[in-house]
């Protein structure tokens, strides 16, 4: 259907009957004949363009009817012909027609269509730094590299050692005196295809290090005309990707790539609030928080602080930030980690004074998409795990400033809950909240309203569903609590003592055990009528967890104290400890240490 006389190829492949013309059939034979005539090169290559073009309009009429196997043969000798001609303009067509046909830009390609491109990107990515391949071919082998960027992908070019071509095309780029725009233009997609590489494996980003790649796009800070190009921007996030291992980190800052960032590239993006200015800032705000991660780094942490880089983000949160959840997300995850007994008072100041309007940009809405949702919630836990943090220190004032703004001093920590109580499907959320509530708790307990803590408590230990590492939290909040007079009413008010004696019947971690032994212990020592009639039972599920746990040397202490309580002096505890007591000495007879 394309044409009616032979042409050039098919006569050269000697081709007969209806396999002489594409428009009749096009099948697997057909193609490995032409990728064997490529290879041997015994087809002018306007030909090859010939023939890369009735392949691409065959796969975009439709006309190979759904057969998946066929789709594969032709990708497969369009990366053939791909391969034997990396470095020609035809290659440059290729690539154009493999991405347009696949869907790439709307992320819709099957997968396996994405492992055949993957397979025939390798040798292009390779032949990057090849005099041959033109600036033009290595945009589009970027782009399509950086579309379909998979952590299987990645792992095929560590495997495939090819990311030395994009490495050895981005040192001859920056050993330019001069750069036009078409050298900032490659540069820039050089450094999102790092930036995509580390991103898609922990091994990635490594071996990136290990080839260089950190000191290599560091090193574009340095050089005049391109410190101040779009590439700059986008190396801040090649380099956020880079910053996982301590040794990485110290690298970053030891190559100045820091304080470049703090001292000229983020003032001057945060004077033009344009969307591209936005999306540098997420860049660097991306590259702190990696770097603050862990805080394995100290010098990271103080140097940032000496730069002053707490005075450049209050700006950029005050002037437009919070008008992008994902890159106020990363800021606050930034201040969360920038807190230190040296940026106390300002961080104080600066949560106290928007606390408030940050908070109701959690407020979930119907028309929200799943992008904003993930955010919000990243936004929720960071923000609440920042107050906990600040909250932890002595020095901090931040609940005296918030009582002041609100004029109760409640205020800040039903915030706290109210959004856990949002977001009760989000454990993360949940166990953030109760540690700052803990916090609060510690600091001072006239600023938690109990009433409203314990239907948040309450609420987690009763759903079978609730993860352990938030029931652990819920009952390190009862324990932290449980000297308050108003907290111990509320809490039997609410029915929690009945829901831990519930929790202590099933299966759970050490921590719960031992954190509700200590309550009941607490609960006991109050002498109350109330938990009299208790007392049996309670002592029931003590001895059986023993009995089941003897291994947890912890709990075992702590469940001892509380059977000093509620056991008396009758025949049948007698018998029962005894027994207990036999079987932890055989069961630590081994270890003095242990068993006293």
């Amino acid at each position: 259907f394309f044409f009616k006389q032979k042409t050039a190829y098919e006569i050269s492949l000697g081709l007969v009957g209806s396999e002489m013309c594409i428009r009749d059939r096009i099948n697997s034979d057909f193609l490995q004949k032409v990728v064997q005539r490529v290879k041997e090169e015994k087809i002018p290559l306007g030909d090859i363009q010939s023939i890369i073009d009735h392949l691409a309009s065959f796969l975009n009429s439709g006309k190979e009817g759904g057969n998946i196997t066929l789709k594969v043969s032709i990708l497969n000798g369009l990366g053939e012909i791909l391969q034997a001609y990396a470095g020609k303009s035809v290659a440059l067509n290729a690539v154009d027609i493999i991405a347009k046909d696949l869907g790439i830009e709307t992320d819709s390609a099957p997968q396996i269509q994405m492992a055949q491109i993957e397979t025939l990107l390798i040798p292009l990515l390779i032949s990057l730094d090849n005099k041959k391949t033109t600036m033009e071919i290595g945009k589009s082998i970027l782009k399509l590299s950086c579309l379909i960027m998979s952590k299987q992908f990645g792992t095929l070019i560590r495997h495939k050692k090819c990311l030395r071509g994009p490495l050895k095309l981005a040192k001859a780029l920056l050993c330019t005196e001069k750069a036009n725009a078409e050298d900032i233009n490659v540069l820039s997609l050089l450094f999102l295809f790092f930036a995509k590489y580390n991103c898609s494996s922990n091994s990635n980003k490594e071996y990136f290090a290990l080839k260089g790649g950190i000191k290599l796009v560091a090193h574009c800070f340095k050089i005049p005309h391109y410190a101040t190009s779009p590439a700059a921007l986008i190396t801040a996030a090649t380099l956020g990707t880079s910053a996982i291992t301590t040794s990485n980190k110290i690298e970053l800052w030891l190559t100045g790539a820091y304080e470049f960032v703090t001292t000229k590239l983020l003032p001057e993006q945060i004077k033009s609030p344009s969307a591209a200015s936005l999306q540098s800032i997420e860049y660097i705000f991306y590259f702190f928080w990696m770097g603050l991660k862990q805080n394995d780094v100290t010098d990271i942490h103080q140097g940032l602080l000496s730069l002053n880089v707490l005075t450049t983000m209050q700006i950029a949160l005050a002037q437009y930030i919070s008008k992008d959840i994902a890159k106020f997300s990363l800021a606050i995850a930034v201040l969360r980690r920038l807190i230190s007994i040296e940026s106390i008072e300002a961080i104080d100041q600066i949560i106290a004074k928007n606390f408030e309007s940050w908070f109701k940009m959690l407020v979930r809405t119907p028309e929200e998409k799943p992008y904003d949702l993930l955010f919000k919630k990243f936004l929720a836990k960071e923000m609440i795990a920042c107050i906990g943090n600040l909250i932890a220190y002595k020095e901090s004032k931040l609940l005296d400033l918030t009582t002041k703004v609100s004029g109760t001093s409640f205020y800040l920590s039903s915030i706290i809950i109210q959004h856990c109580l949002n977001q009760l499907d989000n454990p993360k959320v949940v166990k953030t909240g109760l540690a700052a509530l803990i916090n609060i708790v510690i600091y001072e307990g006239e600023y938690i309203n109990y009433k409203e803590a314990y239907s948040l408590i309450s609420k987690t230990l009763n759903d079978s569903k609730t993860a352990l590492f938030v029931v652990e939290f819920a009952l390190k909040f009862i324990l932290s609590a449980s000297s308050k007079e108003n907290s111990f009413q509320e809490m039997i008010a609410q029915g929690c003592a009945l829901s831990i004696k519930n929790r202590l019947k099933i299966p759970g971690s050490s921590e719960i055990y031992t954190t509700g032994v200590k309550i009941f212990r607490v609960i006991f020592g109050q002498k109350r009528e109330e938990w009299k009639g208790d007392k049996v039972e309670i002592k029931s599920i003590i001895i059986n967890l023993i009995a089941g746990n003897m291994g947890l040397v912890d709990f075992c202490c702590e469940a001892f104290l509380l059977l000093s309580v509620v056991t008396d002096s009758s025949e049948e505890d007698k018998k029962v400890m005894g027994k207990l007591i036999h079987d932890i000495t055989e069961k630590y007879k081994d270890n003095d240490k242990e068993l006293k």
